[in-house]
């Protein structure tokens, strides 16, 4: 297994008034539509997620991302991605098992902290890669040294 830029650990469903307010679908709708007018949160995640060294932002851009939202039922599976949580394995889950591993990792991931990675791969008894330069998504801010990982991963 690979994990990019995420410890594989679960993690569970926001609180109650929240999955309250989630269970009303037109209002994640309304919010999910307003939040797409304007560039702006859109720009601040995926700089994040490319990370310092990124490409320009452009409107384009952050359209090829916003769109799938706007889908027929985008609202209704968000809602229930943000009410069940992040599937994943508890800590003693991962150590217990011994899949091959590697544990791969943006050096300017904000989102999941460095120290996350590094004790899922101490957990795994993985291999930690920290990809230079990427933010949280180092798929897209260094796509050739994931790769170059993956394959070196799938050889040992």
């Amino acid at each position: 297994i690979a994990l990019l830029d995420g410890d594989g650990l679960r993690v569970g469903g926001p609180p109650h008034f929240v999955t309250s307010i989630l269970g009303y679908t037109p209002f994640v709708t309304s919010m999910v539509e307003l939040a797409t007018m304007w560039d702006y949160p859109a720009r601040m995640i995926l700089k994040n997620a490319y990370g310092p060294n990124h490409p320009p932002i452009t409107h384009d851009l952050i359209r090829a991302w916003t769109r799938p939202l706007l889908a027929d039922n985008a609202a209704h599976a968000l809602v229930g991605m943000t009410k069940h949580g992040i599937a994943g394995f508890t800590r003693e889950e991962l150590q217990a098992g011994t899949p091959p591993a590697t544990v791969i990792w943006g050096q300017f991931d904000t989102v999941d902290p460095i120290a996350n990675g590094r004790q899922t791969a101490g957990d795994l008894h993985a291999p930690f890669v920290e990809i230079a330069g990427a933010g949280h998504v180092s798929m897209l801010g260094d796509p050739v040294a994931v790769a170059h990982a993956i394959d070196k991963a799938s050889t040992r």
